[in-house]
């Protein structure tokens, strides 16, 4: 299967590359000289270009070749390669979580920004398993930057543990260029995966404009296995998943001061499945009376319903930036879109809670496995599907005036300030069934749910007028946002090598929530609750910088960052009574929460040593955040809400080392290592079983990274390579309870491998291997309201890449 995989893929390649040389003969790249120093970095973090050495900030960037060369495809990778970033696994393209130094939530909105270009593509995990992190594919990328500490002061709210940038290649104004790529490879208990990218560059009107434009198609196969209840396999490589990616972006130089670069993004994704699997301990009440048990192995899962998912997005932008003289006016206008569609099975909730909850006992059992009569086997059984389906928009403008650096060497002061305007709107509709209910309820009853006083909650009506039967839950939300926020941020060297920054910025977001549910699962709801919310932050920093050396620079930083409250959906109060009875608070669940904030302090060193073949960047942070979000499960009824919980800290070091001790050889490490617990728990919240010391959830203790990286000139004409990278992942808690089997996250580590040449810098050829060592631990296993799902790495995969420019 691999073998038909790689042929097909270089086959696809050998026809591109035949077509593109015979319409371009004479077009060539030189071959660049391996250089024997490590590189200088620019970035644009603080909205203005610079080397990253002098940022007064802890920022990990990932070149656009290393990206495709090291085969890092997503924001789990990412978080691997660079310190102090973990994530919280949704099991599917846009449902994880990305934190930031034990800056950790799944609530509310992010605590990590995500940006592509200057458009933020932040969004709310407004309910829990129902969205996470957007996710752009890295196609196309110059680079990508990872913001370490809040960025409240030039990003805004939902950056208070830090930001990660996507930076998409600009259009080159005077170069024609075509650079294609072609990549096969296997999956280990998949099939075959392939991905082909192909990106033209055309300039225009003599220097003067520009377009480039570029596609991206592929496919991961499927992993994870399907199984009956008798432990018969249904379906295999339930879990595969593709997408299509179209980029096209433009540059106009109107003159030689007003520019003008629209771009569009967009991208769709689609799979069949998610990349989870089950514990064999929580099917075992599936299993019919009398049969085996069955054993379920790593990537085996018994899901009654199949849960497909889509995720599509656009972003498109426009930004005109004008030269003044002084300063640089920049406008960006931009709209983005997401529209997710999830499929869940609910059964394994649905099903049995109606099974063990509505259905009155019969004395005397019916199974070991713990039912009590015929008919609560009967409605555990069947199948309980959930179609959601999640639009998030946001449209923004932002004006921003960054000073021009002086024509002199001495300039003491450079500034930005700023004015920003947001409307973000997420739209939810979610709706639940339990397949045949009514009928099997009927057949054995001799009456329908609606007329039964059978059922614990008699007279509920099952089927909603306009509606299909046996719909259980039906819910449509609006959530919308506003955000207006003015910010500046000025540096000033009152003496060589020494610069003292400061920044502030105001945010002023109204809100609101509107919910219409009804249903078996909406008892006792209004048909439309509104909660309207308000909130207005302030977030400074400031930060000394001092040049020891011209190669080498410390600072010291403090910062704030927060993250604003929003309304809390309706948590009916006749199902999940004992709940909220237990919680203290017999009048209902709070109808709203609070933005949480933290300050952070941080300090560090960035240099190059031994004649610029060393760069050493290190530092250690310590962070204080109070009244954090937190959403918790309500263990009886199955619901969720969100509330302050109390306050944490984290705090520990952070390294990164690049060396290249000799010509074509570079070595890296990473390492980081955090410490993330609560510090208090207000008192309303003490009987959740979270307690002072505990850990934050989903923090790795400790991360680090190795990484070689070597090529040698056999000719003039071809050079080869080799890489190799080593990831480890400390060990972390998934869940405040020790008895819990996530309690206790394990340590991994994961290696990947590539060689290859490369012909005169036109053609690249390359063998690789992800998670080369086949690591196939559990490494989270989350709930799914009362089901564990447990998740793995991606099983080992080997392939081939050819690539060309022209």
């Amino acid at each position: 299967m691999m073998e038909g995989s790689i042929v097909k893929s270089a086959r696809y390649a050998s026809t591109i590359l035949g077509a593109l040389s015979a319409l371009h003969p004479g077009l060539a790249l030189a071959d660049p000289a391996t250089p024997d120093t490590v590189a200088e970095v620019i970035v644009t973090a603080q909205r203005r270009s610079e080397d990253v050495k002098t940022v007064p900030a802890s920022i990990s960037v990932l070149g656009g070749a290393a990206l495709q060369e090291d085969h890092i495809t997503g924001l789990e990778d990412i978080s691997r390669a660079t310190p102090g970033v973990s994530f919280t696994a949704g099991g599917a393209p846009g449902m994880d979580a990305i934190e930031m130094r034990g800056v950790s939530s799944t609530s509310g909105s992010a605590t990590t920004g995500i940006y592509l270009d200057d458009v933020s593509i932040t969004t709310k995990n407004i309910y829990l398993n129902y969205g996470g992190a957007v996710e752009p594919k890295l196609f196309d990328m110059d680079r990508v930057e990872v913001l370490r500490g809040p960025q409240g002061t030039l990003y805004g709210s939902s950056s208070e543990g830090g930001a990660i940038r996507f930076i998409s290649n600009p259009p080159d104004l005077n170069t024609f260029s075509i650079t294609t790529s072609t990549l096969g490879s296997e999956t280990r208990h998949g099939g075959g995966n392939y991905d082909e990218q192909v990106v033209v560059n055309q300039p225009l009107l003599d220097g003067r404009a520009a377009v480039r434009f570029g596609v991206d198609v592929g496919e991961d196969s499927g992993y994870i296995y399907n199984l009956s209840l008798t432990g018969q396999v249904q379906n295999k490589n339930v879990n595969d998943d593709r997408w299509a990616v179209a980029r096209i972006s433009a540059k106009f130089e109107v003159d030689d001061s007003l520019t003008i670069t629209p771009s569009i993004y967009a991208e769709w994704d689609k799979t069949r499945d998610v990349s989870v699997s089950y514990l064999s301990s929580d099917v075992a009440n599936f299993v019919a009376p009398g049969a085996p048990p069955i054993t379920l192995g790593h990537y085996e899962q018994t899901a009654l319903v199949p849960q497909p998912g889509g995720n599509q997005f656009l972003i498109s932008s426009v930004t005109v930036t004008k030269e003044l003289g002084f300063a640089q006016l920049s406008s960006i206008s931009s709209f983005f879109i997401q529209n997710f569609r999830r499929t869940q099975d609910g059964t394994y909730y649905d099903s049995v809670y109606f099974a063990d909850d509505v259905i009155p006992p019969q004395p005397g059992g019916y199974n070991p496995n713990g039912y009590t009569s015929p008919l609560q086997y009967k409605i555990a059984q069947l199948p309980a599907p959930g179609y959601t389906r999640l639009i998030n928009s946001v449209l923004t403008q932002e004006f921003r005036l960054t000073s021009t650096p002086s024509a002199t060497a001495h300039d003491k002061m450079s500034w930005v300030a700023g004015l920003y305007i947001s409307d973000y709107t997420t739209h939810l509709k979610n709706t639940s069934y339990v397949d045949n209910f009514v009928q099997t309820f009927t057949d054995i009853y001799g009456v329908s749910p609606a007329n039964s006083t059978v059922a614990t909650f008699a007279g509920e009506t099952f089927t909603l007028p306009g509606y299909p039967p046996n719909i259980i839950y039906l819910n449509t939300d609006r959530l919308r946002e506003e955000q207006y926020a003015a910010y500046g941020d000025l540096t000033y060297s009152p003496i060589p090598r020494l610069k003292f920054t400061a920044g502030l910025r105001y945010s002023y977001a109204p809100g609101s929530l509107t919910q219409y549910q009804s249903g078996y699962f909406a008892l006792g709801a209004a048909p439309e609750i509104f909660e309207k919310t308000s909130f207005d932050t302030v977030t400074p920093k400031v930060s000394l910088t001092y040049d020891a050396t011209k190669d080498v620079t410390t600072y010291l930083s403090v910062g704030q960052g927060n993250r604003l409250g929003g309304g809390n959906y309706y948590i009916p109060t006749s199902v999940c009574a004992e709940d909220l009875q237990n919680l203290g608070l017999p009048n209902g669940a709070p109808t709203t929460y609070n933005s949480d904030s933290l300050w952070s302090y941080e300090g560090g060193l960035k240099g190059r040593f031994l004649n610029n073949t060393l760069s050493i960047d290190a530092g250690g942070y310590y962070v204080e955040w109070s009244n954090i979000q937190q959403t918790i499960n309500l263990p009886i009824c199955g619901d969720q809400m969100t509330v302050n919980i109390g306050n944490a800290m984290s705090y520990g070091p952070e390294l990164e080392v690049n060396y290249r001790p000799v010509r074509g050889l570079i070595l890296g490490l990473s390492y980081s290592n955090t410490h993330a617990v609560i510090t208090k728990v207000n008192p309303q919240w003490s009987t959740l079983g979270v307690s002072t010391g505990e850990a934050i959830l989903n923090v790795p203790e400790w991360m680090a990274s190795l990484r070689i990286d070597y090529s040698r000139p056999f000719t003039n004409a071809l050079v080869g390579f080799a890489r190799a990278d080593w990831d480890l992942t400390g060990p972390s808690h998934g869940e405040f309870n020790p008895a819990d089997v996530d309690y206790e996250q394990p340590e991994y580590f994961v290696v990947n491998a590539s060689f290859g040449v490369k012909i005169n810098a036109r053609y690249e050829a390359s063998v690789f291997a992800k998670n080369l060592l086949d690591n196939d631990k559990a490494i989270q296993i989350p709930a799914l309201q009362f089901l564990k799902e447990y998740y793995t790495l991606r099983p080992v995969t080997v392939g081939v890449l050819v690539k060309a420019k022209f």
